[in-house]
C-alpha cells in the first residue's frame, strides 16, 4: 500500500482499485478517488479538488497496470465503446488516461499471447489477401 503525496502536501494511503469498485464509483472524480483509498474511514468528499483529481488519476493509472484493464479494453472493443464510457467518466483528461491505459494493456496482453503461441492463425493474421476472377468475356457486348 503506497503512501502518495498529494498536491496539498497531505499523504494518502492508496491501493489499486479493482474493476468492480471503479464501476461502482459513478465515474465522477470524487468517486474514483474514493475507490483508491486503502482505508474506508477516509472521506473523499473532504478532499480539495486538486487532491481528488490527483487521487483519481493515480487510481486509473494503477488500474491500467492490471490484467483487469486488458479485460475491460477487450469488452469495450467488442461493444465499440471506450472504457471511459463504460465507467461513466466525463472529465476529459481522466477519460483519456483510462482509455489510453486500457488500450495499452490490451495491446500488451495480445503481444504476450502471440509470443507465447507463435503459430499463426486465421484470426491473428494481419495480411489481407485479395482474390480476383479474370474476365473470360472476349466477345462484343450485345
Amino acid at each position: 500500500m503506497p503512501v502518495v503525496l498529494l498536491p496539498s502536501g497531505a499523504l494518502a494511503p492508496l491501493e489499486e482499485p479493482g474493476l468492480t469498485v471503479l464501476l461502482a464509483s459513478r465515474g465522477d472524480t470524487r468517486g474514483l478517488a474514493a475507490a483508491a483509498f486503502a482505508h474506508d474511514e477516509v472521506d473523499a468528499s473532504q478532499l480539495t479538488d486538486e487532491d481528488a483529481y490527483a487521487v483519481a488519476r493515480w487510481a486509473l493509472v494503477a488500474f491500467c497496470g492490471s490484467t483487469a484493464a486488458a479485460d475491460l479494453g477487450a469488452v469495450c472493443e467488442a461493444f465499440s465503446e471506450p472504457p471511459s464510457w463504460r465507467l461513466g467518466i466525463c472529465e476529459p483528461s481522466l477519460a483519456w488516461e483510462l482509455d489510453h491505459g486500457c488500450l495499452s494493456a490490451l495491446v500488451a496482453a495480445r503481444m504476450e499471447a502471440r509470443c507465447a503461441d507463435p503459430s499463426p492463425t486465421a484470426q491473428d493474421s494481419e495480411t489481407v489477401h485479395v482474390f480476383g476472377i479474370p474476365d473470360p468475356w472476349e466477345g462484343e457486348d450485345e
